[in-house]
C-alpha cells in the first residue's frame, strides 16, 4: 500500500497542480540552422531536469538529452530543418510530463513560390519542382506519397559559374503516384535556413487554345495563340515558345525559339510541328507539346 501511495503522490507532480505552473503554460522553441539546432524553453517550479526529445522526418520520436537548464544544443546535419523537437519536465522524485512540442524557427528568408509541374517526356512522365529563387545556397526537396511521411529526395542550387542568379531553379523527380507533396527548404551559405515551403500542384497551364500551319510566301510559318495563365513562379515576361519539327513521320527536333506567337520555317517533304511554353531563363518546360494542324 505504502509502494502504491508513493507512485501516486509522484505521478501528481505535474498533474495536480494549478494550470499556471504545469505543462498548460509551458512552451519552447527550436532554432534550426543546417548542423545545429538550439531548444530552449520556460521553466516550471515543480521541475528539476527536462527530457529533450526529436523527431525526423516524421518518425518516432527519440530521446535526445535530459539537462537542469532552459536550453539545449542539439549538433549534427539536421535535416535541412525538416526536424521537430520536444521537451517534457522532470521531477525531482522522476515524474515525467507530457512532452510539449517546440516551434520551430529557421532565421533565412522563405521561398516566394514553388510549384509541381507534371512535364511529359519519352521515358515517361516527371515532377518539375519549380520555386523562386532567394540567393540560398542550395535547396533542399522532401516528398510525400499518398500521405506518407517527408521524405529527403535531394537538393538543387546555383550553378557554381553563375555571374548572376537565375531567378527560378527546379528539380526533377519521378512519378510515383498523382496524390504526391512536395516540400522545398532553402539553405544559405552561413548555415541557416528559411522555412519550409509547401509547393503548389496547380492544374497544368492552359494549353495554347490554337497552333496552326500556314504558307508565307515560299516559307512555312507556325502561328499559336499566346499562352493564358502563367503559373505564380513564371512572370509573363519570362514565357518562352519551342518550337519542333518532324520530316516524313520522323522524330521530333528542336527547330527553334521565340517570345512571339508566331516562327517561320523553311519547307521540306511532310512536316509536323509541336509548340511548347517554357521559362526563358532557365528552360524549365512549363506545358506539355501541342501539336500545331
Amino acid at each position: 500500500m505504502a509502494a502504491i501511495l508513493a507512485l501516486t503522490m509522484i505521478a501528481a507532480v505535474f498533474t495536480a497542480q494549478p494550470a499556471s505552473a504545469t505543462e498548460d503554460s509551458f512552451s519552447c522553441t527550436a532554432t534550426i540552422t543546417f548542423d545545429e539546432a538550439v531548444v530552449s524553453w520556460s521553466s516550471l517550479p515543480a521541475a528539476e531536469t527536462y527530457v529533450i526529445y526529436r523527431t525526423v522526418e516524421s518518425r518516432p520520436q527519440a530521446w535526445r538529452g535530459r539537462t537542469s537548464d532552459t536550453s539545449f544544443t542539439d549538433s549534427g546535419w539536421m535535416n535541412y530543418g525538416l526536424v521537430d523537437y520536444a521537451v517534457a519536465p522532470r521531477s525531482a522524485a522522476g515524474a515525467v510530463g507530457a512532452p510539449t512540442p517546440c516551434t520551430r524557427v529557421t532565421p533565412g528568408t522563405p521561398i516566394p513560390a514553388c510549384v509541381v509541374l507534371t512535364v511529359p517526356g519519352p521515358g515517361g512522365a516527371s515532377f518539375q519542382v519549380a520555386m523562386n529563387t532567394t540567393g540560398a545556397f542550395r535547396y533542399a526537396i522532401y516528398r510525400s506519397v499518398e500521405g506518407s511521411p517527408f521524405y529527403y529526395r535531394g537538393a538543387t542550387g546555383p550553378a557554381v559559374n553563375e555571374v548572376e542568379p537565375l531567378p527560378t531553379i527546379s528539380y526533377q523527380d519521378l512519378v510515383r503516384s498523382t496524390d504526391t507533396k512536395h516540400l522545398v527548404v532553402p539553405r544559405y551559405a552561413d548555415g541557416t535556413l528559411g522555412p519550409v515551403t509547401e509547393c503548389e500542384s496547380p492544374a497544368a497551364m492552359d494549353p495554347l487554345p490554337a497552333c496552326r500551319v500556314g504558307t508565307d510566301g515560299g516559307g512555312v510559318e507556325v502561328v499559336w495563340d499566346r499562352a493564358v495563365r502563367p503559373l505564380p513562379v513564371f512572370g509573363e515576361l519570362q514565357l518562352v515558345y519551342v518550337i519542333s519539327r518532324s520530316v516524313d513521320g520522323g522524330p521530333m527536333y528542336w527547330r527553334g525559339r521565340t517570345t512571339g506567337t508566331s516562327f517561320d520555317d523553311t519547307p521540306r517533304g511532310v512536316m509536323r510541328y509541336q509548340v511548347q511554353v517554357r521559362s526563358i531563363l532557365t528552360g524549365i518546360p512549363i506545358s506539355a507539346p501541342v501539336t500545331c494542324t
